[in-house]
């Protein structure tokens, strides 16, 4: 989709991005904050507590066994139907816990880099303003 025009100093995206001369605040320890309780919540969910995945696929509560119904044709095909649900809902929670792990990751590691880069940028700045040289640390800039 082309840029629109919004009037917002976006030139033409929209007005709640920031102009490229504009700086972004990143509050790191928010970000900490934030990793931690999703990090918590995740090893809650990952536990074998009430209403996580072990919990799912240990339990046996609502589903209905073969013996439970009967030898009959379609009671034997309600039968399947439960436990298909069962490991479909087991998959999809798997599935989900897997995303949200992905997630918390990629928080942790976009506020390290950021960290690292205002501590990179901070020290450059520095040495540019105290007069002294620029060292290699690390930095492909200075070999």
């Amino acid at each position: 989709m082309a840029p629109v025009n919004d009037s917002g100093g976006g030139n033409g995206y929209p007005e709640d991005l920031p102009s490229p001369g504009k700086g972004i605040l990143v509050h790191h320890d928010v970000l900490k904050n934030v990793h931690k309780l999703l990090h918590d919540d995740l090893t809650e969910l990952k536990s074998r507590g009430r209403g996580t995945l072990n919990d799912l696929q240990a339990d046996e509560k609502g589903r209905i066994s073969r013996a439970e119904l009967g030898n009959y044709p379609a009671t034997q095909g309600l039968a399947m139907t439960t436990k298909n649900a069962y490991d479909q809902i087991g998959n999809v929670y798997s599935q989900f816990l897997t995303a949200y792990e992905s997630l918390i990751d990629s928080i942790k590691q976009a506020a390290d880099t950021h960290r690292e880069t205002e501590q990179t940028n901070a020290a450059g700045f520095d040495r540019m303003h105290t007069g002294g040289s620029p060292t290699n640390s690390g930095s492909q800039f200075y070999a």
